[in-house]
């Protein structure tokens, strides 16, 4: 559980009408800021997730009253009445107890009376703190006080009336906290002597060297008398531990720290016994600043059942398709093939199964004739003119043995 710490600022609270509020503020006041209603009937509207919140606000001498509705309830009603003397600051003006862990909303309404009820600030217990301002004032139970500490008297110039002050030379307290900066709010002690720019404390973060805690005025108020902000410093997201150390009694109150969350909360970067699940690994000194790379390995994905018998009737379709192709090339070409057989001597008919035999070097070569075209060859018997110009078969033979050989 965390309590984090919302400014009047805030977007998150959306004020209507916009010319229904004015903005002011002081040093005192977180921040050094505050808003008040212009007028009656002006409303602000707050939603969050948290099991509790609280309104906080400076109220100052008159009479005015401001109602707080939760989640369209009945509202509650603050009444700022004339036996308040005099300004006071971080007044409690709404309390809401105990909520259901979840979202929940808050109206507050100017009912009468105005410029008398200022918001400051809202405080919310919550199980979701990322993004947020995380408040953690001096008497909250995360803080570890050594010995020496004392409450300081009350006043209402301190966040929720309350401030630590040591009262020995020598004084420690503690914080542990997830944020990536963190800021420190006092004030001076009884001790401390005139307006000092420094006090005699430091502050380390995560065992760095300590840095003297300081007076960081503001431009708006140059000479404030409580609420300093003493330290801030940026850090890397994730867990860290501060250690204040006062060395002279009385002279510096400690009145709260705030931190910002992550947006997200740290990845913890996994160990080598991460891959040993029957093993454990126990953290020491030697490992506390030794980040390791985080495991961007997915994790394995199930192929669905209908993708698995999609590809499997795919590829069948395929081997048959792959088979009536090479049947059909087979068949074109035995087709082919016959063709070219019979192509090879038009005059002769050749048997498929017909046997070739080897030629023989010893085989004389044939005899040499001498071809001569028909029309070479002369007649020694011209057919008489106006008989049948056909030749008869014995005149093509007598042609035939004329032929030179």
């Amino acid at each position: 559980m965390s309590v984090v710490v919302v400014d009047d600022r805030d977007p998150r609270i959306q004020y209507s009408p916009s010319t229904g509020w004015k903005q002011g503020g002081r040093f005192e006041q977180y921040l050094a800021t505050t808003t008040v209603a212009a007028g009656s009937g002006s409303t602000a509207s707050f939603s969050f997730q948290a099991t509790s919140v609280a309104v906080y606000g400076t109220v100052d001498q008159g009479s005015s009253t401001m109602s707080f509705a939760l989640d369209g309830g009945v509202p509650s009603v603050f009444d700022a009445t004339s036996s308040i003397l005099g300004i006071v600051h971080h007044q409690p003006l709404f309390l809401s107890g105990s909520l259901p862990d979840g979202q929940h909303s808050l109206v507050m309404t100017q009912e009468s009376g105005v410029k008398f009820i200022f918001l400051d600030y809202i405080l919310c217990n919550t199980t979701s703190s990322a993004g947020n301002i995380l408040f953690f004032d001096d008497s909250d139970s995360r803080l570890e006080y050594s010995q020496g500490w004392n409450v300081a008297p009350g006043s209402e110039q301190y966040l929720q009336n309350t401030a630590h002050s040591c009262g020995s030379d020598e004084c420690t307290v503690a914080l542990n906290f997830e944020g990536n900066t963190l800021t420190m709010y006092g004030d001076f002690g009884a001790n401390a002597t005139g307006a000092p720019s420094t006090f005699n404390a430091s502050i380390t973060v995560d065992n760095e060297p300590p840095t003297p805690i300081q007076f960081f005025p503001r431009a708006a108020h140059p000479q404030p008398t409580s609420n300093f902000e003493t330290y801030s410093t940026q850090l890397t997201p994730g867990s860290h531990r501060a250690v204040l150390t006062t060395h002279q009694a009385d002279q510096f109150l400690l009145d709260y720290f705030v931190a910002e969350a992550p947006t997200a909360p740290a990845v913890p970067a996994p160990s080598q016994s991460s891959l040993q699940p029957t093993s454990t690994f126990t953290p020491n000194a030697s490992h506390s600043h030794s980040p390791s790379a985080p495991n961007f390995e997915a994790p394995p994905s199930k192929i669905p059942v209908a993708a698995i018998v999609g590809i499997a009737v795919g590829g069948l379709v395929f081997l048959i398709l792959l088979l009536v192709a090479l049947v059909s090339w087979r068949r074109r070409a035995r087709r082919l093939d016959g063709a070219m057989r019979h192509d090879l001597d038009p005059f002769t008919d050749h048997a498929v199964d017909e046997t070739v035999y080897p030629y023989d070097p010893s085989t004389p070569p044939p005899a040499y004739r001498k071809l001569v075209p028909p029309e070479m060859i002369v007649d020694s018997n011209p057919i008489p003119s106006g008989s049948n110009p056909s030749r008869t078969q014995n005149q093509v033979d007598t042609i035939r043995e004329k032929q030179p050989v």
